[in-house]
């Protein structure tokens, strides 16, 4: 045979899978123990209106990470196979066999946790997953900040919670928890006990969550120093809240987004018993957009007010707004821009921050930013940030207020280094210079690190 007739057979004999037509005729899930079957169906249900075989691989890898999203898996393997072994099977009959392995009925976790806004603690975490078979779980977890002065194996904080989820990406979660924090920015400690009860689910392509909170809440001087104006809002007090979020996500990626934007509004009516009662509204923002593919631009803005009514219009230093820090308006200290008083922050009603960035890849590596190499998740960095927090008077003109908001800005200019943390976080070192500030603001002239996962 020639080696041109062999080339001529073999092309003919040729057989595009992608293109052949298919009819999904089974679907199975294998290695079920305690999950029920009805729990998983809507998940996998879509693979039945599959026309082609390349249609039905697409999707059966969508449906995989579908069911690897819902925690209750270690493991799951996709096989596509004929139904040519059953009776009455068509010729264009195909299964897609889903073989899982469940996760233990408990399990755990340790590990330690660090953030702008509080001090490095250890954390321990329980979970029984899949409780009742259709992806309910329980967890307890309890930790310690290792800035506390406490026994370093003597958990500050601890949390219980029940999670219950529905179709669609929904899920409740019924949580009693203690939290406690040192705020060094006003030499004052709290804690928060109480009870969570949130609901999360989407509508409209947008994400929302409805929350309400039952706290107790105690505060305590934590040096000889803390201002009277602090001391006097220390002790206990209740608060009962409502709270309603909704994020509007339309970038690319979480942390280090190229293009797309993202919006999340957050309101908070606090007064359903208790003794504090506010309306507080706050706003989140940022754009994004990519040049030549390697150069992004971003902007990014925040703003938020505080509204107290009823006969009693004091509301708690921790309920209000602080600003600084070297994610948000970088060149000062975390939480020190603003109202101040012997050296102590004391919060605002109202605040607005702005950014501009810019991210070019490092210069030694622009020629093979892309390629898929770790050095990809380094971005060199750019900023400007300027910012204020003030108090509004709801009495006042509109035009009084909106001279409060103008007087005394804050400004800052900057660069440094962006890294992306396995898609979880981004660190960022900057070299700043604050060239707009108030004599009582806390400056950070010089290198600043941040930790966190979105910035202003």
């Amino acid at each position: 045979m020639s080696p041109a007739y062999a080339r001529e057979v073999q092309d003919t004999q040729e057989i595009v899978l992608e293109n052949k037509k298919v009819l999904v005729e089974k679907v199975h899930l294998a290695g079920l123990q305690r999950t029920k079957a009805d729990y998983l169906a809507e998940d996998v249900k879509p693979l039945f209106k599959c026309e082609s075989f390349l249609e039905t691989y697409q999707l059966s890898l969508i449906c995989k990470r579908k069911l690897m999203k819902k925690g209750i898996f270690k493991e799951v393997d996709v096989l596509i196979d004929t139904t040519a072994a059953y009776k009455d099977s068509s010729d264009e009959g195909i299964q897609v066999i889903f073989k899982v392995k469940e996760r233990g009925s408990l399990c755990g976790e340790a590990k330690t946790e660090m953030s702008n806004t509080e001090k490095p603690r250890w954390l321990m975490r329980i979970i029984s997953p899949n409780l009742f078979g259709r992806g309910e779980s329980l967890s307890a977890s309890f930790s310690h900040s290792l800035s506390s002065s406490s026994v370093l194996y003597q958990p500050t904080d601890f949390s219980i919670g029940f999670t219950k989820p529905y179709q669609n990406d929904a899920n409740m979660q019924l949580l009693l928890l203690q939290q406690k924090e040192d705020c060094p920015w006003a030499q004052y400690d709290q804690t928060f006990r109480g009870f969570k009860t949130v609901f999360d689910f989407p509508l409209l392509g947008n994400q929302h969550s409805l929350e309400w909170q039952g706290m107790w809440r105690e505060l305590a001087c934590s040096n000889v120093g803390t201002a009277f104006e602090v001391r006097q809002q220390m002790g206990h007090s209740l608060k009962s809240s409502l709270l309603h979020t909704m994020v509007l996500d339309r970038t690319d990626d979480a942390i280090l987004p190229k293009r797309g934007f993202h919006l999340k509004l957050t309101e908070e009516f606090a007064g359903l018993g208790g003794d504090v009662k506010f309306i507080k509204e706050r706003l989140e923002s940022s754009l994004h957009a990519t040049l030549f593919q390697k150069i992004t631009l971003g902007l990014g803005f925040q703003a938020g007010f505080l509204l107290p009514y009823g006969t009693n219009n004091k509301t708690c230093i921790t309920d209000k707004f602080f600003i600084g820090g070297p994610l948000t308006l970088r060149g000062f200290e975390t939480n020190s821009v603003g109202n101040e008083t012997c050296g102590n922050f004391i919060g605002s009603n109202a605040f607005w921050m702005v950014g501009g960035h810019i991210y070019t890849p490092l210069p030694f590596y622009w020629s093979r930013f892309g390629r898929g190499s770790w050095l990809d998740n380094f971005r060199f960095h750019g900023f400007v940030n300027a910012g204020n927090a003030f108090d509004i008077d709801f009495k006042a003109t509109f035009a009084s207020n909106a001279e409060n908001a103008k007087k005394d800005i804050r400004l800052s200019y900057g660069f440094g280094l962006v890294y992306k943390f396995m898609n979880a976080a981004r660190f960022e070192l900057n070299f700043c210079i604050p060239i707009k500030a108030q004599s009582t603001d806390r400056l950070c002239d010089g290198v600043q690190f941040g930790i966190g996962v979105s910035s202003v």
